[in-house]
């Protein structure tokens, strides 16, 4: 009798000691970064001067806001006033905050407060926006990651062309035919 109360008494013991013990969204195992991102574009191959759509969906943005930073190919430009957000059938132009460029990527920046995706960013988003060929490009990508906003600096100050800092979580493929 004392081995079966002893035995039982240790499994409660155990398993209170290994119960999560719920917790809600403060577990620490759900904490997803600055965002969730998701890139694709449609048509994956087209010829210069022609478009390609490119949509990011974004989602669980962090408190502080994030910099989404899309990079691509030199043979794409950004057709210009061409990008709307879109969250709860609301849209919203969004020109990016920075375009930059080195000598094979071409960089888009936009800075977004957390509140675009709601009062705690809980709500999806969609970010549309088109790019145009403007020389080949064989078997490129074009890439998307998100950090979180740095508080201590000013909207547009965290970029550097020189040192962009880009390590990208999603992206599709692009292709640019040779001109004929």
């Amino acid at each position: 009798m004392f081995r079966k109360l002893l035995v039982i008494s240790l499994l409660t013991i155990f398993s209170l000691t290994n119960c999560g013990g719920g917790g809600g969204g403060d577990d620490p195992l759900d904490f997803v970064g600055a965002a969730t991102v998701d890139l694709r574009n449609q048509p994956h191959r087209i010829d210069p001067g022609n478009h390609t759509r490119v949509q990011v969906k974004v989602s669980d943005v962090h408190k502080n806001g994030i910099a989404l930073k899309v990079r691509f190919p030199v043979g794409l430009l950004y057709v210009p006033d061409s990008a709307e957000l879109t969250v709860d059938s609301v849209n919203k132009d969004m020109n990016p905050d920075v375009n930059a460029s080195d000598n094979n990527y071409v960089y888009l920046v936009w800075y977004m407060d957390q509140s675009l995706f709601g009062p705690n960013g809980e709500k999806s988003g969609s970010l549309v926006f088109e790019l145009r060929g403007v020389s080949e490009v064989d078997d490129g990508n074009i890439e998307a990651m998100v950090s979180v906003l740095d508080p201590h600096l000013p909207d547009g100050t965290g970029f550097d062309i020189n040192n962009p800092n880009f390590s990208a979580q999603t992206d599709d493929y692009i292709t640019v035919n040779s001109p004929s």
